[in-house]
């Protein structure tokens, strides 16, 4: 029985509010008790405010990375299949891991195809020293030799229905 939560634990699936919300409807295998919350906001990623997406993130997600879980982020958008959330936030959430964590420099390709490594590595060296103090705090806690992060994307016809959102919630 002890082997079979150690693997349970394994897994981590974390909605970005608000409209990864929606994945309780489409898995009513799960509950509320089975996923995490963050907020990663594609709004941020576009004003480039990359401290802030830093800081902002939950410290049981970097925490869950550090241990070696696989974590899933899963987001739906209105506008497309890949929020930028994921294709540009979370590959810059990683890209910094690598960095802080494991000192890899790793070519990052985004949506399209683009290469971003240059932009990311201009964005990683103005990352203020609170922050890159905040990473490096679960270094010590690290139990693997790779972030195991993937994403779970989709469209959505909720974006903005909060009612519906919250008796989503409510129900798993």
């Amino acid at each position: 029985m002890a082997n079979a939560k150690k693997t349970q634990l394994k897994k981590r699936i974390y909605l970005n509010l608000t409209n990864g919300l929606e994945y309780l409807l489409h898995h009513p295998e799960l509950s509320y008790d089975d996923i995490r919350l963050i907020r990663l906001q594609s709004t941020a990623c576009e004003q480039k405010r990359w401290d802030f997406i830093l800081n902002d993130l939950d410290y049981g997600f970097y925490m869950d990375l550090a241990l070696g879980y696989e974590v899933t982020v899963v987001d739906y958008s209105s506008k497309r299949k890949i929020p930028r959330a994921v294709w540009q936030g979370m590959a810059f959430v990683r890209f910094v891991l690598n960095k802080v964590w494991f000192e890899l420099d790793e070519k990052v390709i985004v949506r399209d195809g683009k290469d971003s490594t240059e932009y990311f590595n201009q964005e990683f060296y103005k990352l203020e020293r609170t922050t890159l103090r905040k990473l490096k705090y679960f270094k010590r806690f690290l139990r693997t030799d790779a972030i195991k992060l993937s994403f779970e994307t989709d469209t959505t016809e909720l974006d903005g229905k909060y009612d519906e959102l919250t008796e989503i919630l409510l129900k798993s």
